[in-house]
This record gives structure tokens, C-alpha cells and sequence, in this order.
């Protein structure tokens, strides 16, 4: 039964309206226009309750008819029509601030030739199709232009790496250069080239519109490779203060170079100390192998 400002009608709904999300649509926009709905068990109640009962538990009874707890779903959809949706310059607003923010990421992430090089490394995934091209970035049909195809989506995300490996080697064989300069001027020059390439770089990424999952992989790989030379670090500094010299000074330790004064002075034997040495030798050509492989990447 429906009242609406105190006027009762008997159910006008037609019978073949049975369906849920049909009913909770009509509930929710006659609660919005100030029609109480009432069910013929709640009606009949209602009348057997003594008149000054009724009036004590008026407000009490039109709360429960109309939220009907028993009914999580319909408490959900109510409170939810009291949240404001965003204007279309407020979802303009929250668009650009994700578009900032993954711009961000790409740069720095892609700064270093590693990220690079994974990145680069699905182009022959694509080629062989190990993987889907929708694994790989994110893809929209709707914004693809008449008779285009996957295919095609695919062979040009491929033109896009093929231009990114290109820029990664001349920037890899930059950062070699930079670190054999040592005049100021060429060192500079060096650096404007290695800044104009890397956002020739970010230009091509950024057009992949790569998914997320790839960059948190990426991420990962990273931070395994940190942890892992920071590790390193610390046994090489460990070794440096057991001899209290630098590393340099411990790997030049030869057979005629471990001196009954470094024997006194490190508190171990002989055969320690060259233990200790070749240690060492194995931390830094571990650390030399992550620059070659993971750092400067040059094939």
C-alpha cells in the first residue's frame, strides 16, 4: 500500500514487476518524492496496536518500514544517494593528478638503463607471443580508429620498443662516457645529451601506456638489486675496517705484501688474511658485474 502526505492507495503495481533491482529503483525514488511504502503485514499491525501506543512508537515504526534493516542492500543504495557525484570538472581534476603522478613514475623509474632493458625485453615476448598485448599495456577499443585491429595495436607498441632500444644504447654508451670525462665543459655537455635522450625516452614510454602490474615488476627488480649491493657494501666496509685500510690498499695484498706488522696489527695468521683478501676480491667483482649488467647494461 502507498501513502503519500497521509492518503492511502491499495498496491498499484503491476503484477509481472518482479524483479529486485526493479523494486529497489521505484522504493528509492518514492522515498525521494515523499511516498512512504508499506507492506500489508506492517498495515495490519499497525491497526492492532492500541491509539496511544501507535503514537509513542510513530517515529520509531515509519524508520524501520522505511529502511527495512533486514535488508542490507537497500541501506547501502539509500546512503549512497546522499553522496554528491563529481562534477565533470572535479573527474578532469582527479584524471590529471593520476596522469602527473604515473608521468612521475616513468621518469624516474626509466632514469636508469635497467628499467629500460625490461622493458625492451617484451618486445620479443610479443614477437613470440608468450604473452597478450593487453599484459603488456592497457588497451581500449573504443579508442581505436575504424579497421583497426590488435594487430595492428601490436606491431605498433613493437615499433615503440624497437625506438626505445635504440635510444637505450646511445644512452648507455653516454653514461660510459661520462664516466671516463673530467673536464667540466665536456662533462656538461655530456649531461644535457644524456638529458635530452632520456626524454626522447619517456616520450616513447609513456605512449605504451604500460599496465601497472609491468612497472610494480619492475619495481621489484629494482629493489632486489639494491638490497642486494647494499648487502655487498656492507661486507666490503666490514673487510676494510678488519685491515683498517681501503679496499683498494687490501686487494694489492699479495704473498710479500702480508708483513709480520699487518699480521700484528690484524690480530689473524696468514692464511686469515688471505681468506679475507679473497673475500674481498669476490665482493667487488660481484659489485663490478651488477654496474656491467644491471647499471650500464652496454651489449
Amino acid at each position: 500500500m502507498l501513502r503519500y502526505f497521509g492518503i492511502s492507495s491499495p498496491s498499484i503495481l503491476p503484477e509481472q514487476l518482479v524483479k529486485p533491482e526493479e523494486l529497489d529503483n521505484i522504493f528509492m525514488y518514492l522515498d525521494a518524492v515523499g511516498i512512504q511504502v508499506y507492506n500489508d503485514s506492517s498495515i495490519k499491525k499497525e491497526k492492532e496496536k492500541p491509539a496511544e501506543l501507535l503514537s509513542k512508537t510513530k517515529a520509531t515504526t515509519k524508520y524501520k518500514s522505511d529502511i527495512r534493516i533486514d535488508d542490507p542492500i537497500r541501506i547501502y543504495l539509500k546512503d549512497m544517494g546522499k553522496v554528491f557525484l563529481l562534477s565533470r570538472e572535479g573527474e578532469v581534476s582527479i584524471a590529471k593528478k593520476i596522469e602527473n603522478g604515473r608521468i612521475r613514475i616513468i621518469k624516474n623509474l626509466f632514469y636508469i638503463p635497467l628499467g629500460l632493458r625490461e622493458i625492451v625485453s617484451y618486445y620479443d615476448k610479443l614477437k613470440n607471443n608468450n604473452i597478450r598485448i593487453e599484459e603488456f599495456i592497457h588497451v581500449d577499443v573504443n579508442d581505436w580508429p575504424h579497421n583497426y585491429s590488435g594487430w595492428k595495436e601490436k606491431q605498433r607498441v613493437m615499433r615503440l620498443l624497437e625506438g626505445i632500444e635504440k635510444y637505450r644504447k646511445k644512452y648507455c654508451e653516454s653514461l660510459k662516457r661520462l664516466k671516463k670525462l673530467k673536464y667540466m665543459k665536456k662533462i656538461l655537455e655530456e649531461q644535457n645529451a644524456l638529458q635530452t635522450l632520456h626524454e626522447k625516452i619517456i616520450s616513447k614510454v609513456a605512449r605504451l601506456k604500460i599496465q601497472e602490474k609491468v612497472i610494480f615488476d619492475i619495481v621489484y627488480k629494482l629493489k632486489e638489486i639494491v638490497s642486494e649491493v647494499r648487502s655487498i657494501e656492507r661486507k666490503v666496509k666490514k673487510n676494510e675496517n678488519y685491515f683498517g685500510m681501503e679496499r683498494d690498499k687490501i686487494l694489492e695484498l699479495g704473498e710479500k705484501r702480508i708483513t709480520k706488522k699487518l699480521i700484528e696489527r690484524v690480530g689473524k695468521n696468514k692464511e686469515q688474511i688471505k681468506q679475507a683478501v679473497e673475500d674481498l676480491q669476490y665482493l667487488v667483482k660481484k659489485l663490478n658485474e651488477i654496474e656491467k649488467n644491471e647499471i650500464l647494461l652496454l651489449r
